[in-house]
């Protein structure tokens, strides 16, 4: 016993033998003492019983049984609406082609330049504090305005552009 009452537990001995190649070893089955004289039956398919012999009477079920008729395989006919989701446009500055998702027509986009809200919220606080000559030029400014895009035979939205 050490000094703090723990002992080591005794190892096994370590093989000194190499392992088998990978052929050698996947060759043969491993070798099991228990299992020499045992032999496994043929096995034979038995189908499921689907009503218990013990209710079978005279060689017919207790139950009266329903001829099977397939029926005529009819055509089934499945509809598809296409339907085209909101899939965002990127749009720019300045006109672009592309085909309109209402119209599905060909076309090159209407713009609009048109102030944003923070332009008219600009304007006010410098009215508010004094300077009404420069509550002007927040209109003059591209940072302030949005570009919208227009389809220019249904007139249908299609994005707008932040400058």
């Amino acid at each position: 016993m050490s000094k703090q009452g723990y002992e080591p537990a005794p190892t096994a001995p370590l093989p000194t033998a190499p392992p088998p190649p990978y052929d050698v070893s996947m060759s043969q089955p491993p070798y099991n003492p228990h299992m020499e004289n045992v032999v496994s039956p043929p096995y034979q398919y038995q189908p499921p019983q689907l009503v218990h012999e013990s209710l079978v009477q005279g060689g017919q079920a207790p139950y009266p049984t329903q001829p099977y008729h397939p029926q005529p395989a009819l055509p089934v006919v499945v509809e598809q609406q296409s339907r085209i989701v909101g899939v965002p446009l990127l749009v720019g500055p300045q006109s672009l082609r592309t085909t309109c998702p209402n119209c599905r027509t060909d076309i090159r986009t209407s713009t609009a330049k048109q102030s944003r809200r923070i332009a008219h919220l600009f304007c006010l606080g410098l009215c508010f504090i004094g300077c009404c000559l420069c509550s002007c030029i927040p209109y003059c400014m591209d940072s302030m305005k949005e570009v919208r895009h227009t389809c220019p035979k249904c007139k249908a939205y299609l994005g707008t552009y932040r400058c």
